[in-house]
């Protein structure tokens, strides 16, 4: 777990640098009230993409972790 976390954070990182002008553009948008999806698209590299959707699983398994924690 510790390397698919490292790997995220690295390929985030990347991806906040690369983009880092697209990204605040994003967050003004959404502070002035626009829709969300009204800001840059990014195109990732196949890192990137394998970072958000790690991410993604990532949350998953937490979400289902707790939930069975809940249970008792």
């Amino acid at each position: 777990m510790e390397l698919e976390l490292f790997t995220i954070r690295l390929n985030i990182k990347h991806l906040l640098i690369r983009y880092s002008q697209d990204v605040q553009a994003m967050r003004d948008s959404q502070e002035s009230g626009a829709a969300i999806g009204d800001g840059p698209i990014l195109s990732l590299d196949d890192g990137e993409a394998q970072a958000i959707e790690k991410a993604k699983m990532l949350h998953e398994r937490l979400v289902a972790m707790q939930k069975e924690l809940a249970k008792g």
